[in-house]
């Protein structure tokens, strides 16, 4: 466990510090937490080898070192590991003949799951009458630690929590982080007596910002007054920056700024506060780098997305816009700006979001892909046919983050494949189903079966009482099979009187059972001169090694032939 628990603790950064640190384990029975790391300053201050400590439980080494542990009980680590919350405290003391005041802290550390892994313990001295307040340093670094696996890069927060970090672990009075913008030094993030000036600009040349970005080196300035690096000494004193750290924000062969931390007091660092600066001027430096390919290649896929003659877009968890391609925005006509950040329903409107909902709870309860078409009406649109297809995107514990979304307008092509007196898929739109059913029964196995109907006596109803009579019974009938099939079933107009029906995952019987149970309800229910309308069926399943729609076609047509010389109303089956 403990050296799992090194594995993701930041060492380095730890053994910079001026600061008293040591990190135990979560074990708090049967003698309470294990120690498992301790900085050099630590041993400075006890006169102890970390070696000799780790491995020992907190009890036995700590209230032996003199370190202050002693007021630390298990009780109280069993409430901070209960509660998830630190506590601290603080003692005057003499050190050398010097009083003085250590101030203690005691934080759960927890790791990248979130679960609560140890606890720190951070001690900080300094004269009396000074300021002297452990910061909560350990998740600070640890969260710091685990800026480059963090999924989202958010560079504000970034950039605002590394000058924060760097100010209370080095005691300074004020930081910044300044990044290079047309020639200037630019404050974009401050922390202490910094704030407030966010955008402030410092020259390159004379500025010992400019000094540190242009000869990638790091500085430890003791006095600005005096110091011959900079023409602006005075002025800096002035600003409460009286002496600092400065280091270059490097990655590679690129320069991204400066990490500066400042106090209004001469000679305020020391090496230590140098090389845990340039620590964290490093881990910062990699999260801009990585900002930047990351934004360069955005920006890639963005002209590539944008140039698509579809609309696409990342939906998260919470059924908000995260991303959109201009076709998207386009179509709905809102800038993507204002598309970014607002819930689906409100962009497409609330009778579309009826539509497509159950399609997104699929595939954000699920994860699973989802494919659809549906007719929908959008906000200032008439009816509109699309086709849309969902792909979740997981996280790395299998959670559902979101979705992308492909969304084609298949209205004008969906209209040539649609009868247009029934509304019904025509035998093309026919045609292109089966034959891709065809192939999953030929790839896999799958049953799949074809019903032939043809409406008895058309011809007499169409003499009888006219074509506009005929047209209706033709409509009512389409209706009729359209409401009596199966979701899974594709019901199509063939041409005159007859109709298909095509039923995947349908073997023989299950077939001609629909079939049956169609011919019985249509025969009573369907009366629209007063006299019953009748209909005839033929069924057949794809067969063979090699199934052809071909050949399926003809089997369920002589099937139907069979029916209507038989007496019609009537369903027969393919031998």
């Amino acid at each position: 466990m403990a050296q799992q628990f090194l594995e993701w603790l930041p060492r380095r950064l730890l053994d910079c510090m001026a600061d008293t640190v040591f990190v135990t384990d979560a074990q708090l029975d049967p003698f309470g937490p294990v120690i498992v790391y301790a900085n050099p300053a630590w041993e400075r201050v006890t006169g102890w080898r970390a070696s000799e400590v780790v491995g020992e439980p907190l009890g036995v080494a700590g209230t032996s070192h003199g370190d202050g542990t002693e007021r630390i009980s298990l009780d109280r680590l069993r409430r901070c590991l209960d509660d998830g919350c630190g506590f601290e405290g603080e003692i005057e003391d003499w050190v050398d003949g010097t009083a003085g005041r250590t101030a203690w802290r005691v934080d759960p550390i927890t790791d990248s799951g979130g679960e609560i892994a140890g606890f720190g313990f951070l001690q900080r001295r300094a004269p009396l009458g000074s300021r002297s307040e452990p910061a909560d340093a350990f998740n600070v670094i640890l969260e710091l630690r685990h800026l480059l696996d963090h999924e989202q890069l958010e560079l504000t927060r970034d950039r605002e929590r590394v000058a924060q970090t760097a100010m209370h672990l080095s005691g300074a009075e004020g930081a910044v982080v300044e990044e290079h913008q047309d020639g200037e030094m630019v404050y974009r993030a401050v922390a202490g007596v910094s704030e407030g000036l966010e955008g402030m600009r410092l020259p390159i040349e004379g500025s010992l910002s400019g000094y540190c970005y242009a000869a990638s080196e790091v500085l430890l300035v003791a006095d600005t007054q005096t110091d011959l690096r900079t023409q602006f000494g005075s002025q800096a004193s002035d600003m409460g920056f009286r002496s600092g750290v400065l280091a270059p924000l490097l990655q590679g062969d690129q320069r991204f700024g400066v990490l500066k931390v400042f106090s209004s007091t001469c000679n305020a660092f020391a090496e230590s506060d140098r090389d845990f600066v340039e620590i964290l001027a490093g881990l910062l430096a990699a999260v801009l780098y990585r900002a930047r390919a990351y934004e360069l290649e955005a920006e890639r896929r963005h002209h590539l997305v944008d140039a698509l003659p579809i609309l696409v877009a990342f939906v998260d968890a919470n059924r908000r816009y995260r991303e959109v391609n201009a076709a998207y925005a386009d179509w709905f006509g809102w800038p993507i700006g204002e598309v970014l950040g607002k819930p689906v329903w409100e962009i497409i409107g609330p009778s579309a979001y009826e539509n497509v909902r159950p399609y997104m709870d699929r595939v954000l309860q699920q994860g699973e892909a989802v494919s659809y078409e549906e007719a929908v009406r959008f906000p200032n649109a008439g009816e509109t046919v699309i086709s849309v297809d969902y792909s979740p995107s997981l996280r790395t514990d299998g959670s559902v983050a979101g979705f992308y979304a492909l969304v084609r307008d298949v209205t004008k092509s969906r209209a040539a494949d649609v009868d247009f007196l029934t509304g019904l898929p025509n035998r093309r739109r026919f045609d292109e189903e089966a034959e891709r059913q065809i192939e999953v029964n030929r790839r896999h196995g799958r049953h799949l079966s074809l019903v032939f109907a043809d409406i008895d006596h058309l011809k007499w109803w169409n003499d009888a009482f006219g074509h506009q009579t005929g047209d209706r019974i033709i409509k009512e009938v389409a209706g009729f099979l359209q409401e009596q099939a199966r979701a899974s079933d594709l019901v199509a107009r063939w041409g005159g009187e007859e109709f298909v029906i095509l039923a995947p995952e349908t073997d023989l019987d299950g077939a001609v059972a629909l079939a049956e149970r169609i011919r019985g309800q249509i025969a009573s229910q369907c009366q629209p001169e007063g006299d019953g309308i009748t209909l005839s069926f033929g069924v057949a399943e794809a067969q063979g090694d090699e199934p052809s729609l071909r050949n399926l076609t003809r089997a369920a047509d002589e099937a139907l032939y069979i029916a209507k010389n038989a007496g019609r109303n009537r369903v027969h089956r393919s031998q």
